[in-house]
């Protein structure tokens, strides 16, 4: 892609992240995983005001097809 936006951030933000993360033993112990942390702090940062509504829906969406 030669112009990223927001959107596509977002998309390949838990590929490129969760493998960063290093849990400590409480996340183990509660069985959490790496992807599901990322995806937590994505959602947070999309009911900012940092994004707008639009790119929050658009991409609220595609996280429900994918499951």
């Amino acid at each position: 892609l030669e112009n990223p936006n927001t959107e596509h951030v977002l998309e390949m933000a838990p590929y490129v992240l969760s493998h960063r993360l290093v849990l400590n033993f409480t996340a183990e112990a509660e069985n959490r995983r790496a992807s599901d942390i990322v995806m937590e702090l994505l959602e947070a940062l999309t009911q900012s005001s940092v994004i707008d509504r639009n790119t929050h829906s658009r991409w609220k969406a595609r996280q429900k097809q994918k499951k």
